[in-house]
């Protein structure tokens, strides 16, 4: 008895852990992200005025990470960022296959957050967790293998079609200009109520941004 005992919890183990493998395998399905190729070239391009976007280096998103599509000449890079693509991710929408934020990045965002949002998208196609993306990238940082920007940094979102969570949907066409260690007071501002349209993300930390609304989105083009 006590053998057949031993064997029915060996196979139940090995069925409970084939189980739960199929379970994280299935956490993560890549397709579900994936968009038409064209149709994505488009989006990432309206994330900021065409005098800007038409001449930048667009990127992809593929079952492998992000792919260089086109090769630009302003030293701007455009793509759709998806919704684990930021540090400030609520946990509720952290694999949400809605989100779509196209981004138009200069130089300096370029060589520095966007690098952040190649690492973190690699590490959940690896299927890791959002704590283990987080502390990840947070030792990325620590060994230099990311750095935070130097220089003027900025990033376009103004695309119609971005749509950034259920709770605000497509938000407001905007700009984000990231500024390491930036405190809300550093704007002026003394509380959530006070902040007006400008205000900080992530602020007092080396990943600290403020947004500044835009007039008006950019169509996706034809």
């Amino acid at each position: 008895m006590k053998r057949l005992a031993t064997c029915g919890c060996t196979v139940a183990g090995l069925t409970l852990a084939m189980l739960l493998a199929s379970v994280t395998a299935a956490a993560f399905e890549v397709e579900k992200y994936l968009l038409e190729p064209d149709y994505e070239t488009r989006l990432a391009r309206s994330a900021a005025p065409h005098g800007v976007s038409h001449d930048a280096t667009i990127w992809l998103l593929t079952a492998q990470g992000y792919r260089e599509a086109s090769s630009g000449s302003n030293g701007f890079h455009c793509l759709v960022t998806r919704s684990w693509g930021e540090i400030a991710v609520n946990p509720a929408t952290f694999l949400d296959a809605r989100v779509l934020a196209p981004i138009c990045y200069n130089p300096e965002a370029a060589s520095t957050v966007m690098q952040r949002v190649f690492l973190r998208t690699k590490l959940v196609l690896d299927g890791k967790s959002m704590q283990e993306v987080d502390s990840a990238v947070a030792a990325a940082y620590l060994n230099g293998t990311l750095r935070s920007p130097r220089f003027t940094a900025l990033g376009y979102m103004m695309s119609s079609a971005q749509w950034l969570t259920e709770k605000v949907g497509h938000w407001h066409p905007h700009m984000m200009i990231y500024a390491p260690n930036l405190s809300q007071s550093d704007l002026g501002k003394v509380g959530l109520a006070d902040m007006g349209p400008v205000f900080a993300e992530m602020a007092g930390t080396p990943n600290a941004l403020f947004v500044v609304p835009m007039p008006k989105f950019v169509e996706v083009g034809r």
